[in-house]
Order: C-alpha cells, then structure tokens, then sequence
C-alpha cells in the first residue's frame, strides 16, 4: 500500500439512514492510505460510526456529573491576559465547541476560565 493524498470525487454514498453524503463528508481529504473497494464499501455502509471532523466526537448518555463540595463558599478565579489576536482565536474555537454541543454555558456562581488554543503543527 502506498499513501497518497485523497482527491476530492463527489461519489455519492447512500447510508443506512437514506441520507446521502459525498465521499469528501465521509472520507476528509487528508493522507490516507490507498484502501481497496471492499474496505472503502465497508467503511461507506457504516459511515455514522466514524467521525466527521475533529468536534464529532460521539455522545455518552450517563448519570449527571457531580461534585461534593467542602465548603459553600463560591470558588472563582479572574481571566487571565490574552492579546486581541489570541481573544479572537479562543473564542472563535469557542464558539466551534458551543455549535458542536461539545460545552455549554453555565449560570452558575463557580467559575474557572479555562481556554484551549491549538497549536500549529511545525
């Protein structure tokens, strides 16, 4: 098998649920090692267990989370500094995170600002 860059081919591939995706939706273009039809059949028939992109990451539906606390007292901690550029980047990805369902918004009176930033790949 050799690795190649997957080319953008608008193959529709029909899947359990009789909705229609293009091969691009399914298979990103990313490297990707060349697979033979059976596989690429396999892999199109059962689409929905794989990911989509990097915020489709699946669902667990379980008892809520809780936190037994030691004290009333309300915990929080002040934002730190971030230049503007930085500022848009963390709530652009924010914004992402929120759409995907991945975090939401809390009303609640503890709050810790924790904020990811991705890093370039060198």
């Amino acid at each position: 098998m050799s690795l190649h860059i997957q080319e953008n081919t608008n193959n529709k591939v029909d899947n359990q649920d009789g909705i229609v995706n293009t091969s691009e939706e399914i298979f990103p273009p990313l490297i990707v090692k060349e697979l033979s039809p059976p596989i690429l059949s396999l892999m199109s028939e059962y689409s929905h267990v794989f990911s989509k992109n990097k915020y489709d990451v699946g669902k667990i539906i379980m008892e809520p989370t809780r936190i037994n606390l030691t004290s009333d007292l309300p915990v929080s901690q002040i934002a730190y500094r971030t230049s503007a550029t930085e500022e848009v980047e963390i709530n652009k990805q924010i914004k992402k995170l929120l759409a995907a369902g991945l975090i939401k918004e809390s009303n609640s009176c503890y709050y810790f600002l924790s904020r990811w930033l991705t890093r370039k790949m060198k």
